[in-house]
């Protein structure tokens, strides 16, 4: 009877040992899932680490290099603004000359204009004086207009006779001084058709210096 018993507890211990060992073997086997989980998240969790970093890298590299393409683009803006600052200056400095000159030739221009006036105002004097009858040579006359005022006031001969001069020009002295405006004339009027093509000239260099600084 008590043989029995004794078997009976051994089996009832040998079967609470399985069931203990089985449920160890589940423990185990559920410890091993759970550590093979933690490990996967764990590698996925550095990976993911690792790629956000790359990307804050490369987010951190392209920030760099727009931030310094922007500062290049910035000096380049304002050398470029330096220049055209001088280039503008230059070409208002470039036209006040020009307007100074060109003010500074339309007064030469009116003085000559005047002074032409005045020798066209003394000719017909001069012409309105002149008698009808004939006068001394035209070619003797543009001969001492060629030579200049100088031989026209070459002193005159002394008169032995002691005779007085006329008070009055004679018609070959007139006619003399006749030419002589006339010459002066044509100078003068040279000189003005000349003034008015270097004029034309600035003017139309004035306009273009303004079309290529527009």
């Amino acid at each position: 009877m008590e043989r029995e018993e004794l078997e009976r507890a051994k089996s009832a211990l040998l079967e609470e040992q399985k069931a203990v060992m089985r449920q160890c073997g589940e423990e185990r086997r559920r410890l091993a899932a759970e550590w093979a989980e933690f490990f996967t998240q764990q590698k996925l969790s550095k990976e993911r680490a690792e790629r956000e970093a790359e990307w804050a890298l490369q987010v951190d590299a392209q920030r760099e290099g727009t931030l310094i393409r922007l500062a290049k683009e910035q000096a380049e803006l304002k050398t470029r603004a330096r220049e055209l600052r001088a280039k503008e200056d230059q070409l208002a400095a470039e036209r006040e000359a020009l307007e100074r000159e060109r003010e500074e030739l339309r007064q030469e221009k009116e003085r000559e204009r005047l002074s032409l006036a005045q020798q066209r105002l003394q000719l017909d004097h001069v012409r309105q004086d002149l008698p009808s009858g004939p006068v001394a040579p035209l070619a003797q006359a543009q001969g001492l207009a060629a030579s200049g005022p100088s031989a026209i006031m070459a002193p005159a001969p002394a008169n032995p006779q002691g005779i007085q001069p006329s008070a009055t020009p004679g018609p070959s002295l007139r006619h003399t001084k006749l030419v002589l405006l006339q010459h002066t004339a044509e100078e003068d009027q040279d000189f003005l058709e000349n003034e008015q093509f270097f004029l034309e000239t600035l003017k139309k260099a004035s306009y273009n210096m303004t079309s290529h600084s527009a």
